[in-house]
């Protein structure tokens, strides 16, 4: 009869050669995954980060034309910042719905935001073209209103075709009574 510890030794050397075999190839198998989790990651990111190329212009013709009679019109200590978003001219409050209110106002910009020297913000501009006209810009006009309005910056719409000039000129006088 075969003793209690000859078979305990026969089943200890058993599972320590199939522990042998078994851990380098449940090694060689999770090493294989992670390098092909890798490729197809890099496969999927390589396509977002070469689809892309420099616009032609930042501002469009009547944005251009604008921007430079108000910078024309505006004294020395006034910067214009063009297509500035919201979310960086105007802070979210904290508070119950914190993210939603945050994530409506991310990727939406205002045309202009004219600054003191001091960089703070003192007027929001919004040149309104006939893109304004379609429904879902016609919602997100009437957002940016309310938001603009539940605050202490002010936003003023300018028509395009309007006189530029005149305009640029009514905002300097505008910006130099605030001051």
């Amino acid at each position: 009869m075969v003793s209690l510890i000859s078979v305990l030794f026969t089943l200890f050397f058993i599972a320590m050669v199939v522990l042998a075999f078994a851990v380098p190839i449940l090694l060689f198998i999770k090493l294989f995954k992670r390098a092909s989790q890798q490729n197809q990651n890099q496969e999927e990111v390589e396509p977002e980060i070469s689809g892309y190329r420099v616009r032609g212009e930042v501002l469009n013709n009547s944005e251009s034309a604008f921007f430079h009679a108000l910078v024309k019109a505006l004294p020395e200590n006034y910067f214009v910042f063009p297509k500035m978003r919201i979310a960086d001219i105007l802070e979210t409050i904290g508070g119950y719905g914190y993210i939603h209110r945050r994530n409506k106002i991310l990727p939406k910009h205002i045309d202009f935001v004219v600054c003191n020297e001091y960089f703070k913000p003192l007027l929001a501009l919004e040149l309104d073209g006939k893109s304004h006209e379609a429904p879902d810009r016609i919602d997100r006009d009437k957002l940016v209103n309310g938001i603009f309005a539940s605050t202490s910056l002010r936003l003023q719409r300018i028509e395009v075709g309007s006189d530029f000039h005149e305009t640029a000129m009514g905002i300097r006088s505008t910006l130099t009574e605030v001051r």
